[in-house]
């Protein structure tokens, strides 16, 4: 907290009169965070007619936002702290689970529509997701491969689509 309060020119009773510690203030940076990322993925319609091309933008800006530099790096820190505070529960039902209750509920109306085969919406959102993050989340993670030189997302979303679509795509 004094790092923190020097590095802005204050208090660190200031700081402590607005956060009860240095954990409370990593709690809220990782909140703010995770509210920007969902929002900006959320904001993608997924009410297109075609349920490959909707996914496939999707699943593009879902890895373009997981696979960020800012994003990787507050992904190391949750999952650091996330054994010692409750900031793992905080971030996860802030940010992973608003995006995969949102999949849920679109894959769950295409599959009323007959669009995708009939099965639990949350587990084939669950599925999606660890396909689209399949080949690079734990190398990323691991400092393995640089996410500004390594990846590339439209292959990686491209290859993921093409199992989920032959698992649940039904024909039009």
């Amino acid at each position: 907290m004094s790092e923190i309060a020097t590095r802005l020119g204050g208090s660190k009773g200031t700081l402590y009169s607005y956060f009860r510690s240095k954990e409370d203030l990593f709690g809220e940076v990782v909140t703010q965070r995770a509210d920007a990322y969902m929002n900006d993925i959320l904001s993608q319609s997924m009410d297109g007619a075609d349920v490959a091309d909707t996914l496939r933008t999707l699943g593009e800006k879902i890895l373009c936002v997981m696979f960020s530099s800012e994003f990787v790096t507050i992904n190391r820190n949750v999952l650091a702290e996330a054994g010692t505070s409750d900031i793992g529960r905080v971030f996860y039902e802030r940010g992973p689970l608003k995006v995969l209750k949102r999949l849920a509920a679109i894959l769950e109306s295409w599959m009323r529509e007959g669009k995708l085969r009939e099965a639990d919406p949350v587990v084939v959102a669950k599925q999606l997701i660890a396909l689209l993050e399949a080949e690079v989340r734990l190398p990323i993670l691991l400092g393995v491969l640089d996410v500004d030189t390594d990846v590339e997302v439209a292959p990686i979303v491209g290859r993921a689509l093409d199992v989920f679509v032959r698992a649940y795509v039904l024909p039009a």
